[in-house]
């Protein structure tokens, strides 16, 4: 979740000071955080009690603060439940659940920006979270969910004049030392759920220089959730904010390495023709297949068009794939049909695998 080396630090600054997301005109709701089915019961983890006792030993980690920031970020075997914006937009609504215990709070938004690292896929340069606004703070009613109305703008995208892919997550400020994080402890400490904290809590003052203090409690699912309309073309909504909950291609902390420009394609003289957005900051490379969909009407595994793709960093190009006899035969009698795109970069522990639905066009 951190890192500590400021080599590109200066234009970051510079340049996200004056970041205005693009307006939400046309837009489809969203919901991304963690279950509020579970439970609120952690008791224990605080703005001020230690990790070195208690349900955290053997932590050894003791904050002390009146105030902290949490937020979830997902984990091992959960990628959906985390409280990153999985696409471009305007938060308008946020709900927490709390225990018998409240006291005051504020919701927060926390901007990181991430490199990819050519010379170790699995490592990206990741820096953040930087302060990008808050809610006015409110208290909760205690042992049940309450809900605000929020303006907070949010980004997910890739930002070619940072070379740096840019996304915001929500956390969620405690502003009193012995209210307990509205939160579920599971009790497993392996990592199967992580959460991010700081103490004191994410503030306006840490707009220019971001923070580098956060810690990773495990097994303590801070319980929020957000609603947010989606900005965009439909074709873009569809790629990166579709409908049915969760967030896109996994967590947008590892963002997608490709989007669809176009939810369509279009079919010339036996090849398609498929928009892609590279969404790394080195060139996407790779192979791209149309496959039939999960539960078509095909009882058999068949490959509709093949390719080969080379995208320059943050461009969007125009991925020629050619159709097989199989392909062939299925736009034979047909205007349009619904596929399945798959593509992939890599080998081995840097393998990327980018799937979407498409309509081909003939």
């Amino acid at each position: 979740m951190v890192s500590r080396a400021r080599g590109w630090l200066p234009l970051l600054v510079v340049v996200a000071l004056g970041i205005v997301p693009a307006a939400a005109s046309a837009q489809a709701a969203r919901t991304f955080g963690t279950d509020l089915n579970r439970p609120a019961t952690n008791t224990f983890a605080t703005c001020f009690n230690g990790y070195d006792e208690g349900p955290f030993a053997p932590y050894h980690f003791i904050p002390g603060q009146a105030t902290c920031t949490w937020a979830g970020v997902g984990g091992i075997n959960n990628l959906a439940e985390s409280h990153v914006a999985p696409a471009n937009g305007v938060i308008t609504a946020a709900r927490v659940k709390v225990g018998a215990t409240t006291g005051p709070m504020q919701f927060v938004l926390l901007r990181y920006y991430r490199r990819d690292n050519p010379a170790d896929p699995g490592h990206p340069d990741l820096r953040g979270p930087f302060w990008q606004g808050e809610s006015a703070p409110f208290t909760p009613g205690a042992n049940g969910t309450t809900t605000i109305g929020v303006n907070l703008p949010v980004r997910s995208d890739f930002d070619p004049n940072l070379n740096a892919y840019v996304f915001d997550a929500l956390g969620l400020s405690v502003l009193a030392p012995n209210v307990p994080i509205p939160a579920h402890d599971t009790g497993d400490r392996s990592g199967n759920y992580l959460a991010a904290a700081w103490f004191p809590r994410v503030s306006q003052g840490d707009q220019a220089s971001g923070r580098v203090d956060g810690h990773s409690p495990a097994g303590v699912v801070p319980l929020y959730n957000a609603t947010m309309a989606c900005a965009g073309a439909a074709a873009v909504r569809a790629a990166q904010c579709p409908a049915g909950g969760g967030p896109a291609g996994g967590n947008p902390m590892f963002a997608p390495s490709l989007a669809l420009g176009s939810a369509s394609a279009a079919i010339r003289r036996g090849v398609a023709r498929l928009r892609l957005a590279c969404r790394l900051s080195m060139t996407c490379r790779g192979t791209v297949r149309l496959i039939p969909r999960a539960g078509g009407a095909a009882k058999k595994k068949a490959t509709y068009a093949k390719g080969k793709f080379k995208i320059k960093p943050g461009a969007t190009k125009t991925v020629k794939a050619k159709l097989t006899k199989a392909g062939k035969r299925l736009m034979k009698k047909r205007k349009r049909a619904k596929v399945q795109l798959v593509a992939t970069m890599g080998k081995g522990q840097a393998k990327r695998v980018f799937k979407s639905k498409l309509t081909l066009k003939r």
